[in-house]
């Protein structure tokens, strides 16, 4: 439960309620229950909610304000690579 996001305070008192034996099992079940809902509107709102602004599309990872990106030459620099020179 606590993988899912549970807070520690709600697992003291879900134990809590454990050791208290079968009659608490009503209360565990609301519990159960109302985290389940947090983490289907948590789905819910990370599913239908735009990537972060800081996400960059493959396309415009190389770009220069991109300080992790390799960086590559413009193309008229590669054009001329293949240019044809005199021998020396």
């Amino acid at each position: 439960m606590r993988l899912s996001g549970m807070a520690v305070r709600d697992l003291q008192h879900y134990i809590a309620l454990v050791d208290a034996g079968e009659q608490t099992v009503p209360d565990r079940l609301d519990m159960l229950r109302e985290h389940r809902d947090t983490i289907r509107r948590q789905i819910r709102e990370l599913t239908l909610s735009p990537p972060p602004p800081n996400t960059r599309s493959p396309r415009t990872a190389a770009m220069p304000e991109n300080p992790d990106a390799k960086q590559h030459p413009p193309a008229a620099a590669v054009d001329d690579l293949w240019a044809e020179r005199p021998v020396r």
